[in-house]
C-alpha cells in the first residue's frame, strides 16, 4: 500500500477514535442527566405528595432523553463502520490504487447534497426560511430516526436505564396513589 494512503488512513483512524470517544462521553452524559431529572422529580413529590401528577412529566422527560441518545446512537454507528472499514483497509496488505473513500465525517455522515427528499416537512421547513442544505439534513435526520428508533429498545446497554426509570417512575406513582 501506498505510504501516503497508509498514513492519511492513520490520520482518519485517530480522528475516528477521537470521534467514538466523544460520543461515548455524550452517551454517558444523557444518561447522567436523565437520572438527575428523575431524581429530583421524584423527590420534590416525596416532600410535597399534592404535587404527584408531576410524575406524569417523567414518562415524556425519559422518551426526550430517549429520543436523544437514539439520535446520537444513529451517528454513533455511522462512525464505528467507518472506523471499521478503515482498520480492514489498514490490515489488508495488498496495493490500493486509489485513495480510498472517505473521511466523509460532516454532519452525521450523510452526503446531504445527494438528498432528494422533497416531502412535506422539507417543505415546511423552506416556508420558515431555513436553507435547503440545512432543510434536507434535517428532513433526512428525522428520516433515519424514524427509521432506527425502535432497533436501540433491544439493545440492554442503551435502553436499559430507560427502562428501570419508567418502573421506578411508576412505583412511586403507585406509592403515591396510597399514602
Amino acid at each position: 500500500m501506498n505510504k501516503d494512503i497508509r498514513a492519511d488512513l492513520w490520520d482518519e483512524l485517530k480522528l475516528l477514535q477521537s470521534a467514538i470517544d466523544k460520543f461515548d462521553d455524550i452517551s454517558f452524559r444523557i444518561k447522567s442527566w436523565l437520572l438527575i431529572v428523575i431524581i429530583a422529580i421524584v423527590g420534590y413529590t416525596l416532600e410535597k405528595p399534592a404535587s404527584a401528577s408531576l410524575l406524569w412529566i417523567n414518562f415524556v422527560i425519559v422518551l426526550l432523553f430517549y429520543s436523544y441518545e437514539v439520535a446520537y446512537r444513529i451517528s454513533h454507528g455511522a462512525i464505528l463502520c467507518r472506523s471499521q472499514e478503515v482498520q480492514s483497509l489498514l490490515r489488508n496488505e495488498k496495493d490500493l490504487n486509489d485513495k480510498p473513500k472517505g473521511p466523509y465525517l460532516d454532519k452525521y455522515l450523510r452526503e446531504v447534497d445527494k438528498v432528494s427528499d422533497k416531502g412535506k416537512f422539507f417543505k415546511l421547513q423552506i416556508k420558515l426560511g431555513i436553507e435547503e442544505i440545512r432543510a434536507k439534513r434535517n428532513a433526512r435526520e428525522w428520516k433515519i430516526f424514524f427509521e432506527n428508533w425502535w432497533k436501540y429498545l433491544l439493545q440492554p446497554r442503551i435502553s436499559l436505564l430507560y427502562f428501570v426509570a419508567i418502573v421506578v417512575n411508576m412505583a412511586f406513582m403507585i406509592f403515591n396513589k396510597f399514602h
